[in-house]
């Protein structure tokens, strides 16, 4: 009998291909993106350079910083006032400035001195940075001046987070993650939950539209969302004591763009499955793993392999934690902040098209 039952079940598996592509592909997915992702070797950390003193020994040690492999100048300023621009953008993790007497005091003084402005929201790479360009000046400088190894004076000015305090950076994070989760989950239930309680087709008949039927679902669950966003907001600032030093009506405003994304990935999950768990499951899957692997919430962007990082282009919390780093951390306006609100907008409206359409070709069958 047991044998019958156990054949009866496989019979059931191999009919299933949803079911038994989850069981295979799924492990060996999750291995790969985080055999990947996980890495805590970081590496290629994107700097500015101002270079007040181009001499011989500024430009070998800006040649063993780019042969070291932790760093990749992406960009090379001509005045202070471009600093701030790109730290707030978040372009670069840090600038490098080499004074005007760097020569001079490495003759004379056999000391290396400079500048390195890193952005300190994120405290652990802004260690990192400082401590891998320690290394490379005291390598330098060995290599220059045998005699004179610790005569290194580097002035490390962590902006928008002097005391480089680590919930200033995992806090902000948490809510971008959070909030795309608790979104998606609340919207991917939305059409399903009608469908698995056949309740669909009555609303259908009725002179209710389809666009109509879906905004109607969204809106209590977007307006929750924006609801338990300020809640979450209000235990950050106030218990974590994580400043808000941005405009809060802006964080509002483009915190709806970010729900609107979310939504509009659970409404996608909520039309294409026929159960709730199996619904809430997709979006926790959909949603969750991505937004803390593939987002730069914990591992630097920069240090994955380069198909990770073209994945992370598409990864909503990746634009959005820019968004709530620079407000809450930097002060950033929507000047700064556009490009990451487009691409949040974009995303979410191609994710609803595509879900509505596939809305209206399901009910095809009820109509």
């Amino acid at each position: 009998m047991i044998k019958f039952i156990a054949l009866k079940e496989f019979k059931h598996i191999i009919r299933d291909p949803r079911s038994l592509i989850m069981i295979i592909f799924f492990p060996i997915i999750m291995l790969l993106l985080y055999g990947y992702a996980v890495n805590m070797d970081v590496n290629k950390l994107p700097i500015a350079l101002l270079n007040f003193n181009n001499c011989e020994y500024s430009r070998e040690l800006i040649r063993h910083l780019e042969n070291s492999g932790k760093f990749q100048i992406t960009y090379i300023l001509n005045n202070i006032e471009e600093i701030n621009k790109l730290l707030k953008r978040g372009k670069v993790l840090a600038v490098l400035i080499i004074p005007y007497n760097f020569k001079e005091k490495l003759i004379k003084d056999n000391t290396l001195y400079c500048q390195l402005t890193v952005d300190g929201s994120d405290s652990n790479i802004a260690t990192l940075l400082s401590n891998y360009f320690e290394r490379t000046a005291q390598f330098c400088l060995k290599l220059w001046f045998p005699e004179s190894f610790d005569n290194i004076k580097i002035s490390i000015l962590p902006l928008y987070n002097p005391e480089l305090k680590s919930r200033y950076f995992f806090v902000p994070g948490l809510i971008a993650v959070f909030m795309m989760m608790i979104s998606a989950l609340l919207s991917s239930i939305t059409i399903v939950k009608e469908k698995e309680a056949g309740s669909l087709y009555y609303i259908l008949i009725t002179k209710v539209k389809p666009y109509q039927l879906i905004l109607g679902k969204l809106l209590p669950y977007s307006f929750l969302s924006i609801i338990l966003t300020n809640i979450i907001l209000a235990v950050a600032c106030l218990w974590f004591k994580v400043p808000f030093r941005g405009s809060y009506l802006l964080f509002i405003i483009l915190t709806i763009c970010y729900i609107y994304t979310a939504s509009s990935l659970g409404l996608f999950v909520s039309v294409s499955v026929k159960k709730q768990e199996g619904a809430m499951l997709m979006a926790f899957v959909s949603t969750i793993l991505p937004s803390i692997m593939l987002s730069g919430f914990i591992f630097p962007i920069s240090s994955m392999p380069k198909i990770l990082q073209l994945i992370s282009n598409i990864v909503p919390a990746k634009y959005y934690l820019t968004i709530i780093r620079g407000i809450m951390l930097k002060n950033a306006n929507f000047s700064i902040l556009y490009k990451d609100t487009l691409f949040l907008i974009a995303v979410g409206t191609i994710i609803y098209i595509i879900a509505t359409l596939r809305f209206y070709k399901q009910i095809k069958f009820f109509i």
